[in-house]
């Protein structure tokens, strides 16, 4: 639940519960919408708005529309949005940016041989946070 639901809650409101998530979070004090958040924040990770439509299957204008709330993804989409944005996100705390879109299709020992990006698709996020703490222990040792 988001800081904005739960301080409507605290009030005696009811916090609305979407697909998507929670409303806002606040970034510098400052709501700030969640799906334009993890949207821009994948384009910046993958490198164009192109390449975030072809992850997430849908065609290029939604991610745009997303990205200024213009529009909002389905249930499903809203998920496998949000598993890739916190993928990268992780990722991106152990690798290079440049390496972390050959990590996510590269073939993965961690996990049997599969790529990453099949892997968070078909069976979600656990199993490719998992492969990220591994590498994480390869690199960094712990």
């Amino acid at each position: 639940m988001s800081i904005t639901a739960r301080s409507r809650r605290k009030a005696g409101g009811h916090a609305r519960a979407t697909p998507q998530g929670p409303v806002a979070i606040h970034v510098q004090g400052a709501p700030v919408p969640v799906i334009p958040f993890r949207t821009e924040a994948l384009i910046q990770y993958v490198g164009s708005v192109t390449k975030v439509a072809g992850l997430l299957g849908v065609d290029k204008s939604q991610p745009t529309r997303w990205r200024t709330g213009q529009g909002m993804p389905s249930p499903e989409k809203a998920r496998l949005l949000t598993d890739l944005e916190h993928v990268y996100s992780r990722a991106a705390m152990i690798f290079e940016p440049r390496v972390i879109n050959d990590w996510m299709t590269g073939s993965n020992a961690y996990l049997d041989g599969a790529r990453p990006i099949d892997v968070l698709t078909l069976r979600g996020a656990s199993e490719v946070l998992e492969a990220i703490d591994a590498a994480e222990q390869i690199a960094f040792g712990g």
